[in-house]
């Protein structure tokens, strides 16, 4: 599990990490997740990782909490977790078996597979509101949707889709949606994220139009547990 830091937009220090898994392949070398998460799937693996990654970031964010760094760490939740109906109680138990607080988590989910699975998706919602566990929508803006959807959602945060992040500069309608976004997920109490940063340019743009927080290698690429750690 390797961990790219989140930079509060302000201040442009640290404040958390998204949690990204990788497979150091024997001969491959370090393999993306797209390289042999279809693969577990069709063979049935993919809830061991997935419960694998939890308690790898629950452990992670205990460890900082013995050295006195407040770590929020963001987990990608796979469609898959959709279907388990012990979701809920399984995570709420590696939680509490870590003795860690359900604020340093927040759980993110993809527009598209919302859309795509959405009676599930609002189930699950409802569910993790009722459990007190945040959630992210990912990759927002990326579809279509109306805004008493999203006014309906019982969410945390939004993430701005990266392509919108990178037309920024380049792009008047672009900046315009950006900031349009801003505005409404924070109408709604929402926190904001921008994916994909990569210029200096693009990071003044976004705290100017209000961004909460950002991510992106402009800051830093997927970086080691230890390395997360001494950046706070």
């Amino acid at each position: 599990l390797l961990f790219q830091p989140k930079i509060d937009c302000k201040t442009q220090q640290p404040i958390g990490a998204e949690a990204l898994i990788r497979w150091n392949h024997p001969t491959k070398g370090l393999l993306l997740p797209n390289a042999f998460l279809p693969a577990a799937a069709r063979f049935g693996l993919i809830n061991n990782i997935n419960d694998w990654v939890l308690e790898e970031a629950c452990r992670s964010i205990y460890h900082a909490n013995n050295l006195h760094v407040d770590l929020k760490i963001s987990i990608n939740l796979a469609h898959q977790q959709f279907r388990n109906p012990n979701l809920v109680v399984n995570i709420l138990k590696v939680i509490s078996n870590y003795n860690i607080s359900q604020d340093n988590i927040i759980f993110e989910i993809k527009e598209t597979t919302a859309i795509k699975n959405e009676v599930q998706f609002m189930a699950l919602l409802e569910a993790f509101k009722a459990a007190n566990i945040k959630v992210a929508l990912d990759d927002f803006g990326s579809h279509n949707f109306n805004l008493s959807y999203l006014q309906n959602l019982s969410i945390n945060e939004v993430k701005l889709d990266r392509v919108f992040v990178s037309q920024l500069n380049e792009n008047k309608a672009s900046h315009a949606l950006v900031d349009a976004v801003i505005r409404l997920a924070h109408a709604l109490n929402l926190n904001v994220v921008a994916e994909g940063v990569e210029t200096e340019a693009q990071r003044i743009a976004l705290t100017e139009l209000g961004c909460d927080h950002m991510q992106g290698y402009l800051f830093s690429k997927a970086v080691s547990e230890k390395k997360l750690l001494s950046l706070f």
